[in-house]
């Protein structure tokens, strides 16, 4: 049976694998904004040189950020319309679960400090606690936070991690030295995450919920341009 994961918040990144055996873990490269011409003929390409269709994936598991606004409602987009045609199971996963379970390396009982880009000098943390033979056990909600909150006893952590080509406000001096940066979001740890703790949605409610991209930065507002005055039709 095959299953694969989708995580579109910063580039593409793509797993599938048939049972437990791993098929195919790949990153693409590129903006949000290019997702939605990139993305559809990459999966395509991926899938047919596995010698697979893509309608053959009997579960999607979805990155669902924080990141890229376009990149994730394209992905996510893309996904339930195959899905409609396949009849396969969707569940949505945050992809900072990603990027913590790429920090299996720490000792146990670390609290990771997960960093994504919040605009307007702004951060969004997720926490995650590590421990030895499991999964990353998530202990926060992502949330909006401004980089010296970072140090505050509720927020401290004892690990950091964020994305390398992820643009970030100045950080203080004792996170960012100890701050790890990954290259892209691995689809894999989605993948591969357990069941019992990001199930199958059973409902076409629980559906909805579980797509919702996880999507918090504040909004960035763009002043209108100027009217320009029609031609004169001759």
């Amino acid at each position: 049976m095959i299953f694969a994961a989708l995580d579109c918040s910063f580039g593409c990144s793509l797993a599938v694998k048939n049972r437990e055996h791993i098929l195919f873990a790949e990153h693409l490269a590129l903006l949000g904004r290019e997702s939605d011409r990139q993305m559809a003929p990459w999966l395509q390409q991926s899938f047919a040189a596995l010698g697979l269709d893509i309608r053959q994936v009997a579960g999607w598991s979805l990155g669902l950020g924080p990141g890229s606004f376009a990149g994730l409602r394209c992905g996510i987009a893309l996904v339930k319309g195959v899905c409609l045609a396949s009849q396969a199971r969707i569940r949505g996963l945050p992809s900072s679960y990603a990027l913590a379970a790429a920090c299996s390396e720490l000792p146990p009982g670390t609290k990771l400090g997960v960093l994504h880009d919040a605009r307007q000098g702004q951060l969004i943390l997720s926490t995650y606690l590590l421990e030895a033979g499991m999964p990353p056990k998530q202990l926060s909600e992502p949330c909006p936070l401004f980089p010296e909150e970072l140090l505050l006893p509720e927020n401290r952590c004892q690990a950091w991690t964020a994305l390398a080509k992820q643009t970030l406000p100045s950080l203080p001096e004792e996170i960012e030295a100890g701050l790890q940066r990954q290259p892209h979001v691995p689809a894999l740890p989605l993948l591969q995450a357990a069941q019992e703790q990001f199930p199958w949605p059973t409902s076409q409610t629980e559906l909805a919920q579980a797509c919702e991209p996880l999507y918090v930065r504040q909004a960035v507002f763009v002043k209108p341009a100027e009217l320009r005055p029609s031609p004169k039709s001759h």
